[in-house]
């Protein structure tokens, strides 16, 4: 079934949250050094602290949802 379109009427402001700008828009590169052992990898062992800057000028809320993610190790 296609969508319809309906014209919607309201009253007050349509607040946008600003873009956040995160690490100045650069990589995050964690360094976990080379003498790890897959066998101690349990989630506190090679904790590493994660450096980035956050700037979201324009904010009305300190709301944010922030998620890190990166690829598996090959081993």
């Amino acid at each position: 079934m296609p969508a319809q379109a309906v014209d919607v009427k309201f009253t007050g402001t349509l607040v946008v949250p600003p873009p956040c700008v995160i690490n100045s828009n650069s990589d995050i590169a964690v360094d976990f050094d080379t003498d790890m052992l897959a066998g101690r990898i349990n989630g506190v062992n090679y904790e590493q602290p994660i450096a980035y800057t956050l700037d979201c000028t324009g904010a009305t809320s300190a709301t944010l949802k922030l998620q890190f993610q990166g690829g598996g190790a090959g081993f």
